[in-house]
This record gives C-alpha cells, sequence and structure tokens, in this order.
C-alpha cells in the first residue's frame, strides 16, 4: 500500500530511483516499483536534480532534499527571545491567533502567523487541555 502523499522519497528509494532510471525505465513504472505515487517519484527526480547532464543521482539528490529541509525551519525554531515569547503567552493563556496579532503590533519583523504556532505547538508536544497548557 502506498505512503500517504506527501512524504518524500528515502535514501534508499532515490537510490533505487536511480537504478531504475539508469535502467531506461519510466517514472510510473519507477513508482510500482517501489510502490510510491507517481507524484512522489516525478517530484523527487525533478526538484532534486542538480545537473541535468550528469542525470539523477540518489546521493545529489538526498543531499539536496536535506537542505531544502533544513531552509524551512520556522521563526519561531530560530529565534530563541522569539520561541520563549510565544511560551510565555501560551502559559498566559492566550491563543495563537492573539499571539499572531500580539506580535504583528509590537515586533512586525518578528511577526509569525497562528499556523505557525500551531504547528511549534505540536512539535514540541506541548500539551493543550480545556484550561490549561502545559509545557
Amino acid at each position: 500500500m502506498p505512503v500517504s502523499l506527501y512524504e518524500q522519497a528515502t535514501k534508499e528509494e532515490r537510490f533505487k530511483i536511480e537504478h531504475y532510471l539508469q535502467e531506461g525505465l519510466k517514472g510510473t513504472a519507477i513508482a510500482k516499483l517501489i510502490d510510491r505515487p507517481k507524484c512522489t517519484v516525478y517530484r523527487d527526480i525533478n526538484r532534486n536534480t542538480k545537473d541535468w547532464r550528469h542525470g539523477y543521482e540518489h546521493d545529489k539528490a538526498d543531499e539536496t532534499a536535506k537542505n531544502r529541509r533544513k531552509k524551512k525551519r520556522s521563526k519561531l525554531h530560530q529565534h530563541q527571545a522569539l520561541q520563549a515569547t510565544v511560551i510565555e503567552k501560551l502559559k498566559s493563556f492566550w491563543g495563537p491567533e492573539m499571539i499572531s496579532g500580539w506580535l504583528k503590533l509590537h515586533y512586525p519583523k518578528l511577526y509569525v502567523c497562528h499556523e505557525t504556532s500551531y504547528a511549534f505547538i505540536y512539535t514540541r508536544k506541548i500539551g493543550i487541555k480545556k484550561n490549561y497548557i502545559t509545557l
């Protein structure tokens, strides 16, 4: 059974993609062989092929994908002071929408949208109960 749609290919799958491409197989056939949606295979080939003259190389593709993920760290993960402020507001029973609005007024350059706060809560495994928040 194929994995969920937007999950990236693993290093092992990238190795198989490179191997099958060298054998002359197309993306659809490769997708069936590695049990992935064809859009995942095509996306990985298109996004992670650095030099089309040399074709798809699994090790470079994996490195490119890792670098792309590293760049997508949120402001909350990059700025400790901002992170502390958000945690402080959460402990004071502020909601992510309230925090976002407050940041926009007081610190426009460090503004983060409420979705970022929700994602931060989720990744930090901050427990949210009906009447309190545990950090």
